[in-house]
């Protein structure tokens, strides 16, 4: 991937051919079309999904991130947080979650372990007992 910069497919094709690793759009990208039973992921949810059991802070994206990583080593805290200011949003969390000085990232996903709507085998109660062994 390297050093991408913004060119037009007629550029990317011309200058560095069809296997240069920049974004893809449209017929150039390797998933074009391929929706419902076509798609590698068709059917793929719950126990048969590559991500289901793994502890969210050991996903890729957010080991890759880090400021992702540093919200996810202060889970307790932004927890607790999210309970003392009656569940808040995503938004509202945000703007709460800078104002405490924790890291300036999307936590929608943390506030759907939160609330129960993204339920990780035992819910935020073994994700606060699984974080606990990091410490």
């Amino acid at each position: 991937m390297g050093n991408c910069r913004f060119i037009t497919q007629k550029q990317n094709k011309k200058e560095m051919g069809d296997r240069h690793g920049c974004k893809r759009k449209g017929k150039d990208h390797h998933m074009y079309g391929k929706r419902g039973k076509d798609n590698h992921m068709y059917g793929r949810t719950g126990k048969d999904h590559p991500s289901y059991g793994r502890l969210p802070w050991k996903t890729g994206k957010a080991k890759n991130n880090q400021e992702s990583m540093s919200a996810w080593e202060q889970l307790p805290g932004l927890y607790q947080l999210w309970k003392d200011n009656n569940s808040p949003r995503c938004g509202k969390f945000r703007s709460l979650a800078v104002q405490y000085n924790f890291p300036d990232i999307n936590y929608e996903k943390m506030i759907k372990y939160f609330n129960g709507t993204n339920n990780h085998k035992g819910g935020i109660d073994y994700l606060l007992k699984e974080h606990a062994k990091y410490d």
